[in-house]
Protein backbone atom coordinates (compact mmCIF):
# COMPACT_ATOMS: atom_id res chain seq x y z
CA UNK A 1 0.00 0.00 0.00
CA UNK A 2 1.43 3.38 -1.06
CA UNK A 3 0.49 6.36 1.10
CA UNK A 4 1.30 10.06 0.76
CA UNK A 5 1.25 12.41 3.76
CA UNK A 6 0.90 16.05 2.70
CA UNK A 7 0.54 19.13 4.85
CA UNK A 8 1.69 22.30 6.51
CA UNK A 9 4.87 22.14 8.56
CA UNK A 10 4.73 24.28 11.70
CA UNK A 11 7.47 25.11 14.18
CA UNK A 12 6.26 25.06 17.79
CA UNK A 13 8.17 27.34 20.14
CA UNK A 14 7.68 27.17 23.89
CA UNK A 15 8.89 30.34 25.61
CA UNK A 16 9.24 30.03 29.37
CA UNK A 17 9.04 33.55 30.78
CA UNK A 18 8.94 35.55 33.97
CA UNK A 19 6.56 38.47 34.30
CA UNK A 20 7.97 41.86 35.26
CA UNK A 21 6.83 45.45 35.56
CA UNK A 22 6.15 47.21 32.28
CA UNK A 23 6.87 50.97 32.51
CA UNK A 24 5.15 51.67 29.17
CA UNK A 25 1.65 50.34 29.92
CA UNK A 26 -0.42 48.44 32.48
CA UNK A 27 -0.06 45.30 30.34
CA UNK A 28 2.51 42.71 31.51
CA UNK A 29 6.03 42.43 30.16
CA UNK A 30 7.56 38.98 29.81
CA UNK A 31 11.26 38.12 29.87
CA UNK A 32 12.23 34.87 28.16
CA UNK A 33 14.35 32.61 30.36
CA UNK A 34 14.15 29.45 28.24
CA UNK A 35 13.14 28.49 24.70
CA UNK A 36 12.32 25.04 23.37
CA UNK A 37 11.60 24.35 19.73
CA UNK A 38 10.09 21.34 18.00
CA UNK A 39 8.46 20.54 14.68
CA UNK A 40 4.66 20.44 14.68
CA UNK A 41 1.73 20.58 12.29
CA UNK A 42 1.92 17.75 9.77
CA UNK A 43 5.16 16.60 11.41
CA UNK A 44 3.10 15.47 14.42
CA UNK A 45 1.43 12.92 12.14
CA UNK A 46 4.74 11.92 10.60
CA UNK A 47 6.25 11.24 14.04
CA UNK A 48 3.38 8.87 14.90
CA UNK A 49 3.80 6.95 11.64
CA UNK A 50 7.57 6.64 12.16
CA UNK A 51 7.10 5.56 15.79
CA UNK A 52 4.81 2.76 14.60
CA UNK A 53 7.03 1.66 11.66
CA UNK A 54 4.35 2.76 9.21
CA UNK A 55 5.93 3.65 5.87
CA UNK A 56 4.70 6.74 4.02
CA UNK A 57 5.97 9.32 1.52
CA UNK A 58 6.12 12.71 3.28
CA UNK A 59 5.48 16.02 1.49
CA UNK A 60 5.85 19.39 3.23
CA UNK A 61 7.74 22.66 2.90
CA UNK A 62 11.26 23.05 4.29
CA UNK A 63 11.81 24.45 7.79
CA UNK A 64 12.69 27.92 6.49
CA UNK A 65 9.17 28.28 5.05
CA UNK A 66 7.36 26.87 8.10
CA UNK A 67 4.94 28.99 10.11
CA UNK A 68 5.85 29.48 13.77
CA UNK A 69 3.57 29.18 16.81
CA UNK A 70 5.14 30.85 19.85
CA UNK A 71 3.55 29.82 23.14
CA UNK A 72 4.26 31.92 26.23
CA UNK A 73 4.47 29.98 29.49
CA UNK A 74 4.53 31.85 32.82
CA UNK A 75 4.63 30.01 36.17
CA UNK A 76 3.79 26.76 34.32
CA UNK A 77 0.68 28.37 32.82
CA UNK A 78 0.07 28.81 29.09
CA UNK A 79 -0.86 32.52 28.92
CA UNK A 80 -0.65 33.49 25.24
CA UNK A 81 0.26 32.42 21.71
CA UNK A 82 1.84 34.46 18.94
CA UNK A 83 1.61 33.16 15.36
CA UNK A 84 4.09 34.05 12.64
CA UNK A 85 2.52 32.75 9.43
CA UNK A 86 4.52 31.97 6.31
CA UNK A 87 2.40 31.03 3.31
CA UNK A 88 4.35 28.77 0.98
CA UNK A 89 3.56 26.01 -1.54
CA UNK A 90 5.33 22.69 -2.05
CA UNK A 91 8.40 22.61 -4.24
CA UNK A 92 7.88 22.03 -7.98
CA UNK A 93 9.70 18.70 -7.62
CA UNK A 94 7.25 17.51 -4.92
CA UNK A 95 4.25 18.64 -6.98
CA UNK A 96 5.49 16.72 -10.02
CA UNK A 97 6.16 13.62 -7.93
CA UNK A 98 2.67 13.72 -6.44
CA UNK A 99 1.19 14.07 -9.90
CA UNK A 100 3.16 11.16 -11.35
CA UNK A 101 2.83 8.71 -8.43
CA UNK A 102 -0.35 6.67 -8.06
CA UNK A 103 -0.92 6.46 -4.31
CA UNK A 104 -3.53 4.27 -2.66
CA UNK A 105 -4.24 6.97 -0.05
CA UNK A 106 -3.51 10.67 0.43
CA UNK A 107 -3.51 11.91 4.03
CA UNK A 108 -3.80 15.70 4.10
CA UNK A 109 -3.18 17.96 7.11
CA UNK A 110 -4.36 21.42 6.09
CA UNK A 111 -3.61 24.31 8.45
CA UNK A 112 -4.19 26.93 5.71
CA UNK A 113 -0.47 27.78 5.52
CA UNK A 114 -0.19 27.46 1.74
CA UNK A 115 0.93 23.87 1.22
CA UNK A 116 -2.54 22.75 0.13
CA UNK A 117 -3.80 24.63 -2.92
CA UNK A 118 -6.64 24.14 -5.39
CA UNK A 119 -4.06 23.55 -8.10
CA UNK A 120 -2.38 20.79 -6.08
CA UNK A 121 -5.70 19.07 -5.43
CA UNK A 122 -6.44 18.82 -9.17
CA UNK A 123 -3.87 16.01 -9.29
CA UNK A 124 -5.28 14.09 -6.31
CA UNK A 125 -8.35 11.79 -6.60
CA UNK A 126 -10.74 12.85 -3.82
CA UNK A 127 -12.04 9.34 -3.22
CA UNK A 128 -8.55 8.45 -1.92
CA UNK A 129 -8.27 11.45 0.43
CA UNK A 130 -8.41 11.49 4.23
CA UNK A 131 -8.22 15.11 5.29
CA UNK A 132 -8.08 17.28 8.40
CA UNK A 133 -8.91 20.83 7.35
CA UNK A 134 -10.47 24.15 8.34
CA UNK A 135 -13.83 25.68 7.31
CA UNK A 136 -12.16 27.96 4.74
CA UNK A 137 -11.11 24.94 2.64
CA UNK A 138 -13.93 22.46 3.31
CA UNK A 139 -15.52 23.01 -0.08
CA UNK A 140 -12.25 21.98 -1.72
CA UNK A 141 -12.63 18.48 -0.30
CA UNK A 142 -16.12 17.62 -1.52
CA UNK A 143 -16.11 13.89 -2.23
CA UNK A 144 -13.18 13.08 0.07
CA UNK A 145 -13.22 9.60 1.58
CA UNK A 146 -12.95 10.90 5.16
CA UNK A 147 -13.05 14.49 6.43
CA UNK A 148 -12.02 15.26 10.02
CA UNK A 149 -12.71 18.60 11.63
CA UNK A 150 -12.88 20.23 15.04
CA UNK A 151 -16.51 20.68 16.24
CA UNK A 152 -16.29 24.43 16.81
CA UNK A 153 -14.76 24.98 13.36
CA UNK A 154 -17.19 22.57 11.68
CA UNK A 155 -20.27 24.37 12.94
CA UNK A 156 -18.87 27.72 11.85
CA UNK A 157 -19.14 26.43 8.25
CA UNK A 158 -22.54 27.37 6.84
CA UNK A 159 -22.63 25.36 3.60
CA UNK A 160 -23.92 21.81 3.23
CA UNK A 161 -21.16 19.17 3.17
CA UNK A 162 -21.32 16.19 0.82
CA UNK A 163 -18.98 13.76 2.54
CA UNK A 164 -18.85 9.96 2.58
CA UNK A 165 -17.38 9.81 6.09
CA UNK A 166 -17.38 12.69 8.57
CA UNK A 167 -15.40 12.75 11.82
CA UNK A 168 -16.08 15.68 14.17
CA UNK A 169 -13.82 15.92 17.23
CA UNK A 170 -14.77 17.72 20.44
CA UNK A 171 -11.74 17.35 22.67
CA UNK A 172 -12.44 15.63 25.98
CA UNK A 173 -16.16 15.42 25.14
CA UNK A 174 -15.64 12.79 22.45
CA UNK A 175 -16.00 12.27 18.71
CA UNK A 176 -18.96 12.12 16.31
CA UNK A 177 -18.50 9.61 13.46
CA UNK A 178 -21.24 9.75 10.82
CA UNK A 179 -23.77 10.74 13.53
CA UNK A 180 -22.54 8.05 15.95
CA UNK A 181 -21.11 9.44 19.21
CA UNK A 182 -17.95 7.90 20.66
CA UNK A 183 -16.98 8.91 24.19
CA UNK A 184 -13.41 10.08 24.78
CA UNK A 185 -11.38 8.01 27.23
CA UNK A 186 -9.98 9.75 30.31
CA UNK A 187 -6.45 11.02 29.63
CA UNK A 188 -3.51 10.54 31.95
CA UNK A 189 -2.88 13.35 34.45
CA UNK A 190 -0.04 15.01 32.51
CA UNK A 191 -1.81 14.80 29.13
CA UNK A 192 -0.68 17.53 26.69
CA UNK A 193 -3.47 18.76 24.40
CA UNK A 194 -1.02 20.47 22.01
CA UNK A 195 -0.75 18.29 18.90
CA UNK A 196 -3.37 15.82 20.19
CA UNK A 197 -5.61 16.39 17.17
CA UNK A 198 -2.76 15.57 14.79
CA UNK A 199 -1.89 12.40 16.70
CA UNK A 200 -5.56 11.39 16.69
CA UNK A 201 -5.61 11.85 12.90
CA UNK A 202 -2.53 9.64 12.42
CA UNK A 203 -3.81 6.83 14.63
CA UNK A 204 -7.26 7.03 13.05
CA UNK A 205 -5.70 6.60 9.59
CA UNK A 206 -3.60 3.62 10.72
CA UNK A 207 -6.63 2.02 12.37
CA UNK A 208 -8.73 2.54 9.27
CA UNK A 209 -6.15 1.07 6.91
CA UNK A 210 -6.02 -2.07 9.07
CA UNK A 211 -9.73 -2.54 9.79
CA UNK A 212 -11.56 -0.60 7.03
CA UNK A 213 -14.04 0.24 9.82
CA UNK A 214 -14.13 3.96 10.71
CA UNK A 215 -15.81 3.51 14.10
CA UNK A 216 -13.16 0.96 15.13
CA UNK A 217 -10.45 3.30 13.80
CA UNK A 218 -11.73 6.23 15.89
CA UNK A 219 -11.94 4.09 19.03
CA UNK A 220 -8.37 2.96 18.41
CA UNK A 221 -7.23 6.58 17.93
CA UNK A 222 -8.97 7.63 21.15
CA UNK A 223 -7.19 4.88 23.06
CA UNK A 224 -3.76 5.66 21.63
CA UNK A 225 -3.90 9.45 22.02
CA UNK A 226 -4.59 9.42 25.76
CA UNK A 227 -1.80 6.93 26.55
Amino acid sequence: MKIALIGDLIIDEYLTCVERFNPETDKPCYTIINKETQLGGVNNLFDVFVLNDFYIDFYCTSNEFASIKKRIIVNDKYVARIDEDKIHELSKCDIVNLKETNYDWYIISDYLKGTITKELLKNIPMEKVIVDTKPEHMAWFTGAHILKCNKKEFFSYSNKIDMKNLVITDGKDGVMVNNKFIKQLDPKEDFNVIGAGDKFMAYMCMGYFKSKDLVKAVKYANEMVVK
